[in-house]
């Protein structure tokens, strides 16, 4: 399938409210689970499915790095990753679309994906394929974008000796600059937006909290690997690097622990109101934001028949439920493939 009919292709983008639990597994709720058991009007979960499988890479050299964007209006999807000592971007139908630097940000836009170097050089990839360059801070030398909401993302600078934070819309149309933070994008490895709290992962694993009043504040969670927002509770999500992790959620400078996770990669995804994790033994972990028990979603196919999972994580649109699963799969033939399945929320 060519670029442009990978274009067409959508990915169901509407989280709605769902009342059956078909294909995920949870244990019964405890007695005095109250609000917070399975089922809750409020939360809304989603009964997620598998869609097919879509072969990018062929015994690739072993990838790094994987990230994923998807495009607010479509649904469409790009998967990058290190292979061969390049960025190489994916479309979810397997069209390989360009290579290029390995950035520091992967982002998807409104009716585009920005692809974001650690030195800010930025490259616009438009929904035909076309790639233009961006000028977004022109005085900057080190950037990284994170994740925020359907309206705009948050974006670290670095110029002239100042440490900013700024949201940029999806359209890439508008700048807002929130000020001045206490750390260099070079020491994070995420961030996530809430309306303007700024959460930043670093790279010890510390999450903290940046107020729009200016003040950094550390949360009181054990050293993470990966975050993302919590627009249910309005503030982050945090998966911890413990063996066995867990998921804990935070709101300015308080914290508390939300369930245990099976081990699983080093990624989270939220929605409106969940949390996803790829499994290392291939099932899917969904929490409800609001602590309710973990359900799964049965092991990837390819690992119920035998393949080996070597590496992958969800990802999801910002603020939605558009997207699907990227995964390094070992076969028993022996061939190593990275692959895509979309997920949707029915």
């Amino acid at each position: 399938m060519d670029w442009m009919s990978f274009l067409r292709v959508t990915v169901a983008l509407a989280l709605v409210g769902c009342g059956s639990r078909t294909g995920l597994v949870a244990p019964p709720p405890p007695p005095d689970a109250g609000v917070d058991a399975p089922g809750d009007p409020d939360t809304f979960p989603c009964r997620w499915a598998y869609g097919g499988p879509t072969t990018l890479a062929t015994s690739p050299r072993r990838p790094a790095g994987v990230r994923i964007a998807v495009e607010e209006l479509t649904g469409a999807a790009l998967v990058g990753a290190d292979v061969d000592g390049a960025r190489r971007l994916y479309s979810s139908e397997g069209a390989d679309v360009l290579t290029l630097p390995s950035p520091a940000s992967l982002v998807g836009g409104r009716a585009l994906f920005l692809h974001l170097g650690a030195d800010c050089a930025a490259t616009s990839i438009s929904l035909s394929g076309e790639t233009s360059p961006v000028t977004l801070f022109p005085r900057a030398r080190e950037c990284l974008a994170g994740r925020g909401d359907r309206a705009r993302f948050p974006i670290a600078i670095a110029s002239a000796g100042r440490n900013e934070l700024a949201t940029v819309s999806r359209d890439l149309s508008s700048v807002a600059r929130l000020g001045d933070v206490t750390v260099t994008p070079g020491e994070l490895l995420d961030l996530a937006l809430h309306v303007d709290d700024v959460y930043l992962l670093s790279r010890g694993g510390e999450v903290l909290f940046r107020a729009p009043t200016g003040d950094t504040r550390e949360l009181a969670a054990p050293p993470a690997v990966a975050i993302a927002p919590d627009p249910l509770n309005g503030g982050v999500v945090a998966l911890t690097g413990s063996e066995p992790p867990t998921l804990w959620v935070g709101r300015r400078g308080d914290a508390r622990e939300l369930v245990a996770i099976p081990p699983s990669f080093p990624a989270v995804e939220t929605n409106e109101t969940e949390a996803l994790m790829l499994g290392r033994d291939g099932r899917i972990f969904v929490a409800l934001l609001t602590g309710a028990p973990l359900r799964e979603l049965e092991p990837l196919p390819e690992v119920a028949m035998g393949a080996r999972l070597l590496d992958g994580r969800v990802g999801l649109v910002d603020g939605g439920s558009a997207g699907g699963v990227a995964y390094l799969v070992a076969l028993p033939s022996g061939a190593e493939e990275l692959r895509w399945r979309r997920l949707t929320c029915n």
